[in-house]
């Protein structure tokens, strides 16, 4: 239904229509694997036609509410990724899985005192989601003026993931406001370069 909902509005694109008539000719699982490969390529619109087409089918899959929520966030719409998150953790997804993405968009609504409030205890299996969510708990102590806290929870991203580049461009960020400017921009030099191929 989604798909004759999106094909009949107007105007479209050839390579719209494309898109959204090959999102609904595969199955849910191979709908929602490629929304994670828009997503890691940075096309979120793409991903929210699959996902959108994807939970048609299957409303109740936590794991495409995930990523939806993902998606949503990465265009501009924290309310309506909240939406998505709080329903994939009421669908069972663990606190850990969406707790980085709900304080991403808790920040963007202005509640740094409920990122460091909700994410302070929490503890990942995946070091990579430990990571993140060490990352996001640090963006909120800083919303909070609270440097040394925000810093030890770099430290533990760092710890979980050491080649977490958006953790260790935040230290450099960090590194650089606490007057060490010039350490900073030799480190983030040798990260851009280390990291040069990167999309």
């Amino acid at each position: 239904m989604f798909c004759h909902r999106a094909i009949r509005k107007a105007p479209l694109t050839l390579a719209l229509v494309s898109l959204l008539l090959s999102a609904c000719s595969k199955d849910p699982e191979s709908l929602t694997q490629s929304a994670r490969e828009h997503l890691e390529r940075r096309d979120p619109t793409s991903a929210i036609l699959d996902l959108k087409t994807a939970l048609q089918s299957r409303p109740d899959d936590a794991e495409a509410r995930l990523l939806l929520g993902r998606a949503l966030f990465a265009t501009g719409d924290p309310s309506g990724a909240q939406v998505e998150l709080e329903r994939a953790q009421s669908l069972g997804l663990g606190f850990d899985r969406v707790a980085a993405s709900l304080g991403e968009v808790w920040l963007a609504l202005g509640r740094g005192a409920q990122v460091v409030d909700k994410l302070s205890a929490v503890q990942a299996a995946d070091p990579r989601d430990l990571a993140e969510v060490k990352r996001v708990l640090a963006l909120g102590h800083l919303r909070q003026g609270e440097q040394d806290q925000a810093q030890s929870a770099l430290d533990a991203a760092l710890q979980a993931v050491p080649d977490h580049r958006p953790a260790r461009i935040l230290a450099l960020r960090l590194q650089a406001a606490r007057g060490q400017g010039e350490a900073a921009l030799q480190a983030t030099g040798a990260l851009l370069k280390q990291h040069a191929d990167d999309p």
